[in-house]
């Protein structure tokens, strides 16, 4: 039976530790699709990238338009705390339902996609 010695000099752990820290990152970013908030303070049309729009303030229509990539997966977040006075209209149709609406103040709609069509999750 061999036995592997592991040099644990302190840059090697250093080392080691800061390739664990950057794969764990890499991981929770994959995992949850969040690369980073797309603030909105108008109206606004989904891009490619968008993961997490945060709603500030105002009456606001997000359009999800075409993008619906399988797997998918999108918030829409009243970060401004305002949508109990100003509506947040998601602009398209989400399980099976036209125009769904954020009404309460910090309401949140967590969105999937199938390829075709919009869920909520």
């Amino acid at each position: 039976m061999a036995i592997n010695v592991v040099n644990t000099s302190s840059s090697n752990l250093n080392q080691w530790r800061r390739d664990l820290a950057n794969k764990f990152n890499q991981l929770v970013t994959w995992n949850n699709g969040v690369r980073s908030a797309t603030a909105v303070t108008t109206n606004y049309t989904l891009k490619t990238n968008d993961t997490f729009l945060a709603i500030d303030g105002g009456v606001i229509a997000i359009t999800l338009a075409g993008v619906k990539d399988p797997g998918r997966r999108v918030t829409v977040k009243d970060t401004g705390g305002n949508a109990g006075t100003t509506t947040i209209t998601i602009m398209g149709t989400v399980d099976g339902a036209s125009n769904p609406t954020i009404t309460t103040n910090y309401g949140v709609v967590n969105l999937i996609s199938n390829g075709t069509s919009w869920f909520t999750y």
